[in-house]
């Protein structure tokens, strides 16, 4: 356990309590009985529950106590077996993912407990319940636990065991066992009872040293092992005991602490505090060591709010020798790309240890930016209009396109490289698009529609031609002059080698349904104008004739009466400072006659 301010505490009759941040608050309902922490990541919180008077039901927390789920008990609990009052438990202090419950066999999980990741790990067949459990903290593969008066190395891959040592029969119970930190395939047992002789015993390759010397005759309870200089304590019925590794003794390690049955111990590792679990009078801690680290700093390269793709390097500051990140690297800095809280911890030679505040590492997805583009045509003909766009999906943001623009669609008519820069909202993370390459080809130029005799003539433009007639396709009609065979509005447009096209201005043929027609080859010359043209027409008769110019709503802007010769007419106008559509209409006894022109 890292945080050296957190407490879990299990109170049998009276519920489970947590100590977070100075206050006491009940976590678990119930009988509340033994209580351990991840050692590597505090969020993780387990404690038990006696279930009517069947054993512990065994709760696992994600949140760091704040709310506890059930992940396995006794008999139609989960592992269809007895158990034993308090149930025993712990986590592999080398895989803190693996979960072991003891029952009538060991029961293990490889996910902290969660869903369905429980399998029967031995087959003891012993006609009991296991009592205590002990994880080996070293990569050997091994744990032990207790079942009567055996004490039982356990293969944790396999399940295979063996009996390495019985207590003296009678009444003498294991009490604990207890791991021995430094050196691998050592183990310690505590007994009960008041066998006087037989309170501590040590057994190291399957021999037993009896390690009782002169503690008093009280149950032994509990034992553990200070990590730097191997020192032992013992909680016994009446108090702590110490017994230096190399020694034969053992002395009262009081320090202030009243005379009670002391249930468990635990080393703070981070303090390097001795903790004393008591029946009835509390919690008490005591130093072991003269722990005085201060807090390691670590400074980063850079932002810690990343994007997708980017780093940032967190170095710890100082000269430490012996130092570890949260990833497990030991090298000084770390290169992080992942999102995270990421702190180091530093050690010194005494065993005491301080961890850095964390470092929270955020990382900004990285957006796809695709530019929609209609029906993924890139060719287009001038005069057209191409909505480039993008994607709701992409969320909201800044939007920075190739020419200039800031908003999410734009509208393009002119040939280029299209690109866009999209800043994702509450971010300073920018991701590019594709370039999308856009050709506007040249449209020919709009041809002019004039009458020359009996036929109609595109000029001014050059490519393939189709002429229309009130709109409709006139079949076969390919060339720059057609003659028309009824009246109508007339059309032409005109195809280059890059199949673009332009339509001419309407032509309108009136002259057909005229059977004696006095006026004929009416032209505006040139069409489009800046207003100043000629108006020419050919006349089968001569006398006076009325010459009008009106707009597209009709307006009159222009009469005039004139004489009319047989033969060409050509007559000069001057219409300066107007523009736009025009009809031009002559009118002579009966008949009448228009054009439209343009004067831009």
């Amino acid at each position: 356990m890292q945080n050296p301010n957190f407490y879990v505490a299990g109170a049998q009759d009276n519920s489970t309590f947590i100590l977070d941040k100075g206050t006491w608050y009940e976590a678990l309902a119930g009988d509340g009985f033994h209580c351990t922490v991840d050692p590597k990541d505090d969020k993780y919180v387990y404690a038990s529950q006696n279930i009517g008077g069947s054993g512990g039901l065994i709760f696992m927390s994600s949140n760091g106590g704040v709310s506890f789920s059930a992940v396995i008990g006794p008999g139609q609990y989960g592992s269809g077996e007895n158990a034993f009052w308090v149930t025993p438990f712990e986590v592999d202090p080398v895989n803190p993912q693996n979960l072991y419950v003891g029952y009538e066999n060991i029961f293990v999980s490889n996910n902290r407990g969660v869903g369905s990741s429980w399998t029967k790990l031995t087959n003891f067949n012993a006609g009991s319940v296991v009592r205590y459990i002990a994880v080996s903290p070293h990569d050997d593969n091994k744990l032990y636990c207790s079942i009567s008066n055996n004490l039982i190395e356990v293969n944790k891959s396999t399940g295979q065991w063996s009996i390495i040592y019985q207590s003296p029969s009678g009444s003498v119970p294991i009490n604990s066992i207890f791991v021995d930190i430094l050196e691998k395939g050592v183990v310690y047992v505590t007994l009960g009872g008041f066998s006087s002789s037989n309170k501590v015993i040590k057994i190291k390759n399957g021999q037993p040293t009896n390690l009782t010397y002169n503690l008093p005759n009280f149950s032994c309870n509990t034992i553990i092992q200070q990590p730097v200089t191997g020192d032992y304590y013992v909680g016994m019925d009446a108090g702590v005991y110490k017994m230096t590794k190399s020694g034969n003794s053992w002395s009262v390690f009081d320090k202030g602490l009243p005379t009670t049955v002391i249930s468990e111990l635990e080393i703070q590792k981070s303090t390097g505090k001795l903790r004393a679990a008591t029946y009835g009078r509390g919690i008490w801690e005591v130093e072991l060591l003269d722990c005085q680290l201060a807090t390691p700093q670590v400074s980063a390269s850079g932002s810690l709010e990343l994007c997708e793709g980017e780093s940032v390097v967190l170095t710890l500051q100082g000269n430490y020798t012996n130092f570890e990140w949260s990833t497990g690297s030991k090298n000084k800095s770390i290169t992080v790309t992942e999102a995270g809280n990421y702190y180091v911890t530093i050690y010194d030679s005494k065993g005491c240890f301080a961890q850095s505040e964390p470092v929270e590492v955020t990382v900004s997805p990285k957006v796809d930016v695709v530019i929609n583009v209609p029906d993924n045509k890139t060719v287009y003909c001038e005069g057209e209009e191409v909505r480039l766009n993008l994607p709701l999906s992409i969320g909201t943001g800044q939007y920075k396109w190739s020419n200039g623009e800031t908003t999410r669609n734009i509208t393009v008519t002119e040939s280029g490289e299209y690109w866009v820069e999209f800043t994702k909202a509450g971010t300073n993370c920018a991701y590019r698009s594709e370039s999308v390459n856009l050709s506007f080809r040249d449209a020919p130029e709009i041809p002019t529609v004039q009458r020359e005799g009996d036929n109609l003539k595109a000029t001014g433009s050059i490519g393939i031609f189709q002429w229309f007639l009130n709109g409709e396709r006139i079949t076969g009609a390919v060339k720059d002059t057609y003659t028309p065979t009824t009246d109508g509005v007339y059309t032409v447009t005109v195809t280059n080698s890059s199949n673009c096209s332009s339509t001419s201005e309407e032509f309108i043929v009136s002259w057909l349904s005229v059977e004696d027609t006095y006026i004929n080859q009416i032209s505006v010359i040139p069409n489009p104008n800046n207003g100043e043209f000629k108006f020419t027409f050919n006349s089968n008769v001569s006398g006076l004739g009325n010459i009008k110019i009106i707009d597209i709503n009709g307006r009159e802007i222009y009469t005039n009466n004139t004489n009319i010769i047989s033969g060409n007419n050509i007559l000069n106008i001057n219409l300066k400072e107007i523009n736009g559509t025009y009809f031009i209409i002559m009118r002579i006894g009966n008949d009448e006659f228009n054009s439209k022109f343009i004067i831009k």
